[in-house]
């Protein structure tokens, strides 16, 4: 139970290490007079409302009798079982209700939240590895993948938003492209091998992701060249 703590805190604390290093003197973020308390009260409603529909989603898919038992729902720590892509889900709907409610500059601060996200992935990847007893080696392969994705995203994706190539938005876009993709493969490798991957819904939500993403991007970026000609 401990180390389930110690796991999520480490990854909540590597994202808003990074989130702070890119926005505490982001111009965008200045100009809209965002606070990095502000912006941190954000990330933590965020985490909250992740963490809950994270528990919802795996409850709906893996254990309804959890419902019946509020104990056995709210207690994770000592009843683990989370959804990745419920918890990314929820935190999704509850930023786009909040920050148009808020009237805050969604794109950027989206991307700025993707980076936190994808650098703290490494991390839970190699936690889950641990909890597991080092039995499935898929969270030390896609542990990898994500630090190499972690490197090229702030190598060389971020340095196109900050030249405009990108537009605001597009980069946070593009990181759940990748999850999906990612995420997926993964689900299919795993449920082929266990002759399941058509029976879990998990992997719809997965899906639903991925094709999202993908035409909001599209148009995102089809919309700021159609505005440079």
């Amino acid at each position: 139970m401990n180390f389930y703590i110690i796991v999520l805190s480490i990854c909540l604390f590597v994202s808003l290490f990074l989130i702070y290093t890119l926005s505490k003197e982001d111009f965008i973020l200045l100009r809209k007079d965002i606070s990095m308390d502000k912006l941190f009260n954000f990330i933590f409603l965020i985490f909250i409302v992740g963490l809950f529909s994270s528990r919802v989603i795996y409850a709906i898919i893996y254990s309804p009798r959890m419902f019946l038992n509020p104990l056995l729902f709210l207690l994770f720590p000592y009843f683990p079982g989370l959804s990745l892509i419920g918890g990314v889900l929820g935190g999704l709907a509850f930023f786009l209700f909040y920050s148009r409610s808020k009237n805050l500059p969604m794109g950027r601060i989206v991307d700025f939240f993707a980076l936190g996200f994808l650098s703290s992935l490494p991390l839970g990847y190699l936690g889950y590895f641990l909890l597991s007893g080092g039995k499935n080696l898929f969270p030390i392969i896609i542990g990898l993948i994500y630090i190499l994705l972690s490197f090229i995203f702030l190598k060389y994706f971020l340095e196109l938003l900050s030249k405009g190539v990108l537009k605001d938005g597009s980069l946070a876009l593009i990181f759940l492209i990748l999850f999906s993709l990612i995420t997926l493969t993964q689900k299919i490798i795993e449920g082929f091998l266990k002759l399941a991957f058509i029976k879990q819904p998990e992997n719809y939500l997965i899906l639903f992701l991925l094709i999202i993403s993908v035409f909001i991007f599209i148009r995102n970026e089809r919309i700021i060249r159609v505005k440079r000609r």
